[in-house]
């Protein structure tokens, strides 16, 4: 098990900051809403996207329905990006919230969202 980090840092607008330290008052966003050209390019984030890099070694990829048709495996793959489309029993896309924070300092996000907030 890794240990704790020994930080978590919150970015964000005053706003929303000051009820979080002061009250415990927690701010969520919609999380398609960050990927947004509007924000700038610290705040800006493809929450309904993912990466992986997977470990040839151990992952073997298969496509295909398990259930009645034999898998096709793919192999060499070393990289998968997965788009999350999730949809309720109504067909409507599902809005799921995010609330975002960094286990790394940065002053260079730091900088963008004075700057932003000036």
């Amino acid at each position: 098990m890794k240990p704790h980090p020994p930080a978590l840092y919150k970015y964000g607008e005053k706003k929303y900051l000051e009820p979080f330290l002061n009250e415990g008052r927690v701010s969520f966003a919609i999380a398609s809403n960050y990927n947004d050209d509007a924000l700038t390019e610290g705040q800006q984030d493809d929450e309904v996207s993912r990466s992986f890099r997977l470990d040839a070694v151990t992952t073997t990829l298969f496509t295909g329905n398990l259930d009645s048709e034999a898998p096709q495996v793919f192999p060499n793959v070393k990289c998968m990006k997965l788009r999350l489309d999730l949809k309720g029993r109504d067909g409507n896309p599902l809005k799921y919230y995010m609330w975002c924070a960094s286990l790394l300092s940065s002053e260079s996000l730091l900088d963008e969202l004075i700057k932003y907030a000036i």
